[in-house]
């Protein structure tokens, strides 16, 4: 009778253990569903303010298939793929083909160049290198004049679209195709117009730049940080054109529409729309790449994982709702100082996000950085300006038979004002040194500190550092010319 008394107990106090266990695993489910839900709908709500204002959050809204026939892109692919064939032929016959040095020739003397279209990055950099291959270069682009020819023939459509396609990875992805081959049609137009500004062609000269700079600005409106780090490369390459060609633009007699010219190259430069425009895109895009690769990672992509690593997903996915909503409103913070031109605005909250660290739930999700270097936008925006500044010191210079003593005698007849450093917070006018060694514009780099107008060279290659000190505008053309690789410029 005790015995069974003894039993009786025993299953009354494991069923009231189980019962409470029961309960308590009932409570943790429902906390967590509860958990969950909230945590959604912070996310949802970031999500639904993103679309109130028009702006895009989901892969349809920014990766499609195909482009319209009055779409300029397509005349811009069309020449990428004209600069394909020319190089196929020329990559084929490269060792054998005359006027070619052979490769060990070119690697005993790295003076020599192997070949053009491997080698022509090099030639934007050294005047001394196209004109001891003048002939080579000549050549060269008279077989690229259908490319170059559908590149001016772009610039006249109104409709200017790039489209990034989808494709389906790990945690999904956009791909831009065009990007590399807009690169090179940019730097061979850019070399274009500096052997016709050699020949004297300074009409020829100033619309090969029209060009490039059209090109590059084309992707203005691009979603995602690969495109508007193509425009900014290409915006480079103009720039830096403009730096060998300014010096001596125009000699002799000069044609009122050949200032006219010389004007609205230097309005389209200094024109702030396109650069902020693919800046703002470049945030707008990589938001959406964020949102869908981290969607894709905690709902879709789980099951591909280890039991122990869905287990850990599965009990944190609360945690990583909670991050990615954080860091969503981090995107949109950026995208709102963007908007506003502010270099410290936009850095103060890329460096707040850059340092966001939650231990357990950082790991778990997937690692994305913006393709886009925030300091590349604003060292592009800076030369640029500076390119425009240059041409407008051309013009003084031949209208006074020098150059001013300071910017602000441009002020007027040649400049509407003197255009604002972009990395300075209050802004600050383009600094001037018409007296130094080098005759100088600069802007302060990303340390926002003025260092005089110094700038260093880096140890490989020889070239002007773009990361030290200040950003630095040569008027005299005298950038220091890059040592070149046996490899190439790769």
């Amino acid at each position: 009778m005790a015995d069974k008394e003894r039993s009786k107990g025993r299953h009354r106090i494991r069923n009231i253990v189980l019962l409470v266990l029961g309960g308590l695993a009932l409570l943790l489910f429902l906390a967590r569903v509860g958990w969950e839900l909230h945590a959604r709908s912070v996310l949802q709500k970031e999500i639904d303010a993103i679309k109130a204002k028009g702006e895009p959050i989901e892969w349809e809204e920014i990766a499609s298939e195909g482009y319209e026939l009055d779409n300029a892109v397509s005349l811009y692919m069309a020449a990428q793929r004209e600069i394909g064939e020319v190089f196929w032929r020329r990559s084929d016959s490269s060792d054998n083909q005359p006027g070619r040095v052979s490769r060990s020739a070119r690697d005993a003397d790295s003076d020599e160049l192997f070949s053009i279209q491997d080698e022509y990055y090099y030639l934007l950099e050294d005047p001394a290198l196209r004109q001891a291959h003048r002939a080579e270069v000549v050549e060269f682009l008279d077989e690229l004049e259908p490319a170059l020819t559908l590149a001016r023939s772009a610039r006249r459509f109104e409709t200017v679209v790039w489209r990034p396609f989808p494709y389906l990875n790990r945690y999904g992805g956009v791909d831009h195709p065009d990007v590399g081959g807009s690169e090179s049609l940019g730097r061979l137009l850019c070399l274009a117009s500096l052997m016709a500004h050699e020949k004297g062609e300074e009409v020829a000269s100033l619309e090969y730049l029209r060009d490039a700079r059209a090109l590059g600005d084309s992707f203005a409106g691009t979603l995602g940080g690969w495109p508007h780090s193509s425009q900014c490369k290409v915006s480079d390459e103009v720039s830096l054109a403009i730096e060998q060609i300014s010096p001596n633009l125009l000699k002799g007699p000069i044609k009122e529409s050949s200032r006219e010219l010389v004007r609205t190259v230097t309005a389209e430069l200094l024109d702030r729309e396109p650069m902020q425009k693919g800046l703002v895109a470049a945030f707008l895009g990589d938001r959406v790449v964020f949102a869908c690769q981290s969607r894709a990672y905690i709902y879709e992509n789980i099951r591909g994982h280890g039991l122990i690593r869905r287990a850990h997903v599965f009990a944190l996915r609360p945690l990583l709702i909670y991050e990615e909503a954080a860091l969503l409103r981090t995107w949109t913070r950026s995208i709102a100082a963007a908007r506003t031109g502010s270099y410290a605005r936009v850095n103060a909250v890329e460096t707040e996000r850059s340092n966001i660290n939650w231990p357990i739930t950082v790991p778990a999700l997937p690692t994305f950085s913006p393709d886009m270097e925030l300091t590349t936008h604003f060292r592009s925006l800076a030369l640029r300006r500076m390119a425009g500044v240059a041409l407008s010191l051309r013009m003084y210079e031949i209208d006074n038979g020098r150059r001013p003593k300071t910017l602000e005698e441009l002020v007027g007849k040649y400049l509407r004002k003197v255009p604002d450093d972009p990395f300075t917070d209050p802004p600050r006018p383009i600094q001037y040194l018409l007296e130094a060694e080098q005759p100088l514009l600069y802007c302060v780099g990303e340390n926002e500190t003025d260092d005089g107008g110094s700038f260093e060279l880096s140890e490989y290659g020889g070239r002007v550092k773009s990361d030290s000190n200040d950003i630095v505008f040569f008027l005299n053309g005298d950038r220091p010319v890059p040592r070149r690789d046996k490899r190439g410029p790769w």
